[in-house]
Order: C-alpha cells, then sequence, then structure tokens
C-alpha cells in the first residue's frame, strides 16, 4: 500500500482499541478515593503542586528533550538510511522493526535490573547509555562510515532509551500517588509536544545523517546532563533519610 494506507490501518488499531478500552477496562480506584466534579480545578491545583517539586520538573524537562532526540529519529530516520545510505524501503522497514524489539528488550531489561539497582540508578545509566548511543551515532556519520555502524548506533540508542524512559517515569510518579494520572498526562503531552515541534527544524536545510545525529547528541546530553546534576543529588539525599534513622518516602517507594 502507498502511504495514505498506514492511516487506515492506524485508523483500524485506534477504534479496536477505543472498544476494548470502552467494553473490557473497568475502574479499578475504590469510590471512597475518586472525586466528583471539578475536573478542571483540581487539574489546575494539581499542576501548581507538581511545578512545587523540583525532581518532577526537571524529569519533565529531561522528557522534553528525550522527545526531542525520539521525533528526530522517527522523522528524519527513513530518509537518511534510504535516501543517503541507500535502504531499500523494505529494508528499512526491517531495521526499523528491529531498532523497535530493541527498544522492548531495554525495557525488558530496566524491569529486571530495577529490582536490584533500583529506578534511580537504572534511569541515571539509561540517560547516560544514550547519550553515549547519540554521540556513536554523531561520531559515525562525521566519519563517514558505512551503514552497518549507523544503524548499530541507532540500535543502542533504543535500547538505551527502553532502560531510561520506564524509570525516568516511575520516579517522577513516585511521590505524587494521588495526582499520577496528572503527572502522567503532563510528562506524554510535553514530550509528544515539544518533540515533533522541534525535531523537524531540525530537517529545515534538509534530512541528512549529521543533522540528524547532531539534534539527537545534543538533546540526549541534556537530558542526561540533567539526571546527574539535578536528579541523581536529590534522590540521594531523599535515599539518605532523616537523621533519627525513620524511612524515608525514597525508602518506602
Amino acid at each position: 500500500m502507498d502511504w495514505r494506507g498506514i492511516f487506515g490501518v492506524l485508523t483500524g488499531i485506534g477504534v479496536l482499541l477505543f472498544v476494548l478500552a470502552a467494553t473490557l477496562l473497568r475502574e479499578t480506584l475504590p469510590p471512597a478515593r475518586r472525586h466528583g466534579g471539578g475536573v478542571l480545578r483540581t487539574t489546575g491545583r494539581h499542576l501548581g503542586e507538581l511545578g512545587q517539586d523540583r525532581v518532577f520538573v526537571t524529569l519533565l524537562i529531561a522528557s522534553a528533550a528525550g522527545g526531542v532526540a525520539f521525533f528526530t529519529y522517527l522523522s528524519q530516520s527513513s530518509f537518511v538510511l534510504q535516501n543517503e545510505y541507500g535502504l531499500s524501503p523494505q529494508l528499512f522497514s526491517l531495521v526499523f522493526a528491529a531498532n523497535a524489539l530493541a527498544n522492548m528488550i531495554g525495557a525488558q531489561a530496566s524491569r529486571l535490573g530495577v529490582r536490584r539497582l533500583g529506578p534511580v540508578r537504572m534511569y541515571l545509566g539509561g540517560q547516560t547509555a544514550t547519550a553515549f548511543a547519540a554521540l556513536l551515532f554523531a561520531g559515525v556519520a562525521l566519519a563517514g562510515l558505512p551503514v552497518a555502524a549507523v544503524v548499530g548506533a541507532l540500535a543502542l540508542y533504543l535500547f538505551s532509551t527502553g532502560i531510561g524512559g520506564p524509570n525516568g517515569t516511575t520516579i517522577a510518579l513516585g511521590a505524587h500517588a494521588e495526582r499520577a494520572g496528572t503527572a502522567s498526562a503532563a510528562l506524554g503531552t510535553l514530550q509528544f509536544t515539544i518533540g515533533p515541534i522541534v525535531a523537524p527544524l531540525a530537517a529545515v536545510g534538509g534530512s541528512n545523517a549529521i543533522s540528524m545525529s547532531g539534534t539527537m547528541a545534543v538533546a540526549s546530553c541534556v537530558a542526561a546532563a540533567l539526571a546527574w546534576l539535578v536528579v541523581r543529588p536529590l534522590a540521594v539525599r531523599a535515599a539518605a533519610g532523616p537523621a533519627d534513622g525513620t524511612p524515608s518516602r525514597a525508602d518506602e517507594r
């Protein structure tokens, strides 16, 4: 099919998901914990409370930077790999699917590693690995290495995002159980708004490996720097707990 058919398939999947959600998913929040009415007022209050949490705001900005890198990959990879490196549409589809699989493997590796290392260490490791992979991709592009090196760097990038992303969400929502829906919505909205807006701007002069990798590297390094400069120190202090030895909220989580 041509590109129009893709949207037909997506529409069908969306309708199916809507039907499944409407018919099979049930509310799990106990009635005593539900609030009635005042949605806009409640959401506004929750957003104000989230804005006072330095860790959450930092993770929000880091998530937006990660979205820029990810949407740069989504929007430019087909042009770069097909036009610049000569992949056929079918071969690009296989590479794209392999990278998606690498992302899933990274998420499963995170699930196993977080039990022993905790979400903060996994988040820092994932963000660091993501920045390294993006810088590696930039180095490969600048050196003019063959397509195999490009594909390998992109696979490492997607694997690393699978490790860092879920743990960032865990940390962001960990202290906001009563407003987790608003917090999750804020993370997703900013990431899926800033990324699609900024990513195409990097291709104004044309999609090529250097502009693509450069944008991904800068955005990923910003996210990693925020993780190390803000999230780690605050998380370490929270994990230390009160001086009297009673458990902290981080210990409880």
